[in-house]
């Protein structure tokens, strides 16, 4: 099992506190995914919509995400018991084979089920800016720079501190 750290550090007044925290590694991103490929990773149960086929039997179609994007996909069997098991808004294991429907990826999952998002790095399943986040964050520290009232510097300084340290890092800042 691959693994990586986060860290965070704490600053209450004097104490001063570095929490690490260990996460199973994200291993397929959306963005890197072609037909063919088989699919055992975790992603974001975006959408679930169950929906009947012309003979009368269920079947579940979803929207899985992760920070790169969003992949639409299908389930064939077994769509009771696992639409039952999972929500929208669910951290989601999934297992299936990518394919291609009306020009577009589509994976066709043979199993899904809810995770405990504790185990994964929740930046790996928020959408990320696609500019350069340290040029941003210079940017950031430049615009404070020229800000002269005091109160709204230290509120900017302060907002810049918890960008490097939050593990949120990398949302954009407009």
């Amino acid at each position: 099992i691959t693994r990586t750290v986060s860290s965070r550090v704490v600053n209450h007044s004097t104490n001063i506190k570095i929490i690490k925290r260990w996460y199973l590694m994200k291993k397929q991103f959306i963005n890197s995914i072609k037909t063919g490929d088989i699919i055992d990773d975790i992603f974001v149960l975006s959408e679930k919509n169950l929906a009947q086929k012309k003979d009368g039997n269920n079947f579940l179609n979803v929207s899985l995400s992760d920070k790169t994007g969003i992949i639409k996909g299908v389930v064939w069997d077994n769509v009771d018991r696992i639409s039952a098991k999972i929500s929208a808004g669910d951290f989601a294991g999934v297992k299936g084979k990518v394919t291609e429907y009306r020009g577009s990826l589509q994976l066709v999952i043979k199993n899904i089920e809810a995770c405990s998002a504790d185990s994964f790095d929740p930046s790996d399943f928020l959408p990320e800016s696609k500019f350069n986040r340290d040029a941003m964050f210079e940017r950031l520290l430049k615009l404070t720079e020229t800000v002269e009232t005091l109160y709204l510097k230290n509120l900017l300084e302060e907002a810049a501190l918890l960008n490097i340290h939050s593990p949120w890092r990398g949302l954009p800042i407009k």
